[in-house]
């Protein structure tokens, strides 16, 4: 988006859709263009436009005449903060403490980073969300995040994964294997920040897989997914989690282990766990 000099300015979970929730591939869409602008190379942007939560404090300062597209990656950050922290970063509930909150950030300084939750992180994930959500000579562009070596080290993470797998006449059988391990040892998050909005778990968790994962890898993820679809139905029932499991794993999972994988897995809460919930196991976040 930005390589084509477009800046979206309300990047949040509720702007991201998935084109076919049915579908085994996901698609995500970005919808609300109404801040969006299209921008000549170095122009500098005026309006005070966004969702306070997801907008750079640049934005939000009065003071501060003009902004770039950086503010986007703000955006970003703040969703990253919430899908690996498990909780949002300014969690002032007035909007006019949670503006000035956010307008008076304070760098390497501020509380957010002193939070349980984000020292938990290893370093490197913590230095790629601090490079997002940093003040603006500071931040990284888009490009500069893609191409991070923390993005890098995660797609090649899953690549190694993939190539570990024992060799049968298409890998089928230890690719679900492999994925039936994710998804067991997957941890969601149950904070009440997710409890009370669990569609803006579901939907940052697609954000940061498709940022992740490659077409190609997709595909060998969708096929692992269709060995277990026995009902063909693009959903994956408690029965289907045990006899594959069973089938594959050469063991059952206890009552404690499947109820598990469905509290940690469904993000939706839906009671089975689609193509989206089985994507993003798979690439286990928690274990980054």
């Amino acid at each position: 988006m930005h390589s084509q000099n477009i800046v979206h300015r309300d990047l949040k979970p509720e702007n991201v859709l998935l084109e076919d929730a049915s579908s085994p591939i996901l698609e995500i869409k970005l919808i609300d263009f109404g801040t969006a602008k299209a921008y000549a190379q170095g122009e500098k942007l005026r309006e005070r436009v966004g969702t306070i939560a997801y907008m750079a404090p640049e934005v939000l300062d009065d003071a501060i005449e003009s902004y770039t597209d950086k503010c986007d990656v703000w955006s970003i950050g703040v969703i990253a903060y919430i899908l690996l922290c498990g909780e949002m970063p300014f969690k002032e509930q007035n909007p006019k403490e949670l503006r000035e909150r956010i307008r008076d950030f304070n760098g390497d300084l501020d509380d957010i980073w002193n939070v349980n939750s984000f020292k938990k992180l290893d370093e490197d994930t913590q230095q790629f969300i601090r490079k997002l959500i940093a003040h603006e000579d500071d931040r990284w562009t888009s490009e500069e995040a893609f191409n991070s070596d923390w993005i890098h080290e995660v797609s090649k993470r899953l690549i190694n994964e993939l190539k570990e797998v024992k060799s049968d006449k298409d890998n089928t059988f230890e690719l679900a294997k492999q994925s039936l391990i994710s998804l067991k040892n997957f941890k969601g998050t149950t904070s009440s920040d997710q409890e009370k909005n669990p569609k803006l778990k579901e939907a940052t968790l697609a954000i940061i897989a498709n940022l992740l994962i490659k077409e190609k890898h997709k595909q060998t993820i969708q096929k692992v997914f269709k060995v277990m679809d026995s009902s063909g139905d693009g959903m994956l029932g408690p029965e289907e989690i045990q006899e594959g499991y069973e089938a594959i794993m050469g063991e059952q999972l206890s009552d404690e282990e499947l109820n598990g994988i469905f509290s940690n897995v469904d993000q939706d809460g839906n009671g089975n766990i689609d193509y989206m919930d089985f994507l993003v196991a798979s690439i286990d976040f928690s274990r980054q």
